[in-house]
């Protein structure tokens, strides 16, 4: 039942190139998230309270937002330059995060716009993404092994 409307959902989407609508929608919702920083210090009260990976945290709610939208970038990222990161300057981290992120949404809406054209689901793309998924998840492996 889920899968059924997934796909409906999927397909219901707007003709417009999902590879260019995902990765728009994270750089507005980045920017809403700036705007809510900065009307953070006008409206004190604008804080969110969450936990993640088991460490409650609050923080202004602009932030909190343009956090959850960045988890894909702050996974990768992260994994990456996890032994430097106190050596690259805070600029430079938040740019990479940003870079990856956009990457990660611009593939998911490629990915997609492969299942709602149909592409997705015949035999040779099926292959080549189930290759797609091993090397990514080697990948990983050896991120998290180093």
């Amino acid at each position: 039942m889920f899968t059924k409307n997934l796909t409906k959902f999927i397909i219901s989407l707007p003709k417009r190139d999902l590879s260019i609508l995902l990765p728009s929608l994270y750089i507005v919702i980045l920017l809403l998230g700036f705007l809510l920083t900065v009307l953070f210090y006008v409206f004190p009260s604008l804080i969110s309270c969450s936990e993640f990976l088991g460490k409650e945290f609050c923080t202004p709610t602009g932030v909190y937002l343009s956090f959850m939208v960045s988890i894909p970038g702050y996974f990768v990222v992260g994994n990456i330059i996890g032994d430097y990161i106190n050596k690259i300057p805070i600029a430079i981290s938040f740019f990479f995060v940003v870079g990856v992120s956009i990457l990660v949404y611009f593939f998911l809406g490629v990915f997609l716009q492969k299942v709602k054209n149909g592409e997705i689901f015949k035999k040779e793309a099926t292959s080549k993404l189930v290759f797609f998924t091993f090397i990514v998840l080697l990948i990983i492996l050896i991120l998290l092994v180093i």
